[in-house]
């Protein structure tokens, strides 16, 4: 069972009943994609209580449309259960694609219809969309639109009709679609954010390293970084103690509070913090930190398949996450000044990000780059992509609101 806080389906339905409540219909044509996560929201959004799903997907996207109908069957028990359209290895055939969805229409034709063809392919989504306005004029016709993070209702005698979708999506959620697993749960609470905030303070005024390397002294310290790391003071050493950091952030044997300083993972939980210092005034329902995921999909490939080349398990991690309704926004986090280092550590966040979260999906490097302007316009140059963020050095201390004016920048591009 799903275990992640996410809006109730109540909840859900309300959202459904208001401002989509027009557009709404008893059987809705899903087009399966690569990524499922357009037809999972058209299909929370556009299909009214007992309404029924049909996954239109061909012998590339079975596992996306198995992944769909898990999802609603766990998140949208008032719907009917769904129903498989397999087009095979003819996603491209129109006589197939008409002849299998007129099947699936015919025995419901007095009943309300609708498509939408965010996912699947070009002749899968012109096919559908000509045999269901043939069968039924006024059908629903939509898509999802990334840029805006609208559902766009069409029309043959108008302007496309545009609403904001508002339906809550969480981490666990995003991750089930695309067959991944937690290796091991994510943080949702940051450790010590005193004595976190005063390590990235010391980051900002001198090389962390070095300092930590040297036993995490106080002296040369500014004053205002020495009154906060006090009550965690060796006093005859005057520098950091571990001991008293151990039990004070009630970390465990396995995960002590030595590992989370050599890894770094401290940084992580700083970041986490000022994202959920923020959470309620820009609508961040979800928030956590330190992904370790395992690929479901290509570890069961390797197992089926044992003498192929390749990694036996396919794993990655992601630092630091939070959505915003079904937005995902990423975040990879380093203490390192090297460029190279960086930029690998972005790519690969922003290829998962890309991979979970599609177009909409939004991805920052959080750094003590000492030039994040010029890192961020080169990484942009690379990716091809004006999106992405990079938080340096001078953004650190006030990262919140750096996080924030970010936030703000994202709305205004979706208006």
């Amino acid at each position: 069972m799903l275990t992640a806080a996410v809006a109730s389906e109540d909840a859900a339905l309300q959202i459904r009943q208001t401002v989509f409540e027009p557009y709404q219909v008893d059987h809705l044509l899903l087009l399966i994609g690569e990524n499922p996560l357009p037809s999972y929201v058209a299909a929370r959004t556009l299909l009214k209580a007992g309404g029924t799903p049909y996954l239109v997907h061909s012998s590339h996207t079975k596992e996306q449309a198995d992944r769909v109908r898990d999802l609603l069957r766990e998140r949208s028990p008032a719907l009917q259960p769904c129903q498989y359209i397999s087009l095979g290895d003819c996603e491209s055939d129109g006589y197939y694609i008409q002849k299998e969805i007129q099947e699936a229409i015919k025995p419901h034709i007095q009943e309300k219809w609708g498509l939408n063809y965010t996912g699947g392919t070009k002749p899968m989504a012109t096919h559908a969309y000509r045999v269901l306005l043939k069968l039924q004029s006024h059908a629903v016709f939509s898509y999802l639109d990334p840029r805006h993070l609208e559902m766009c209702i069409d029309r043959e005698d108008g302007d496309r009709i545009r609403r904001k979708v508002g339906l809550k999506i969480s981490l666990e959620e995003l991750f089930h679609l695309h067959h991944l697993a937690f290796q091991s749960l994510p943080v949702s609470q940051p450790k010590l954010p005193e004595v976190i905030t005063a390590f990235v303070d010391v980051g900002c005024q001198q090389d962390w390293q070095t300092w930590k390397r040297s036993g995490m002294q106080l002296k040369e310290l500014p004053e205002a970084i020495k009154v906060s790391l006090q009550p965690y003071i060796n006093p005859s050493s005057a520098t950091v103690c571990l001991d008293i950091l151990q039990e004070k952030g009630e970390f465990d044997q396995d995960n002590t509070v030595k590992k989370w300083i050599d890894h770094n993972d401290w940084f992580e939980h700083y970041v986490l913090h000022q994202v959920q210092s923020i959470a309620n005034t820009y609508n961040i329902h979800e928030s956590k930190a330190a992904f370790h995921i395992k690929d479901l999909a290509y570890n069961a490939a390797r197992r089926r398949h044992p003498n192929s080349q390749g990694d036996p398990e396919k794993r990655f991690e992601i630092d630091v996450a939070f959505m915003r309704n079904y937005q995902l926004f990423a975040l990879s986090c380093s203490i390192s000044k090297t460029k190279s280092t960086l930029k690998e550590k972005l790519f690969e966040v922003y290829l998962r990000a890309k991979q979970l979260g599609g177009d909409e999906a939004r991805v920052a490097l959080v750094c003590f780059s000492e030039e994040p302007e010029i890192l961020e316009y080169e990484l942009k140059i690379v990716l091809d992509n004006p999106k992405i963020k990079v938080f340096g050095k001078t953004h650190l201390l006030n990262l919140a609101d750096e996080i924030a004016v970010w936030i703000e920048q994202t709305d205004r591009e979706a208006k």
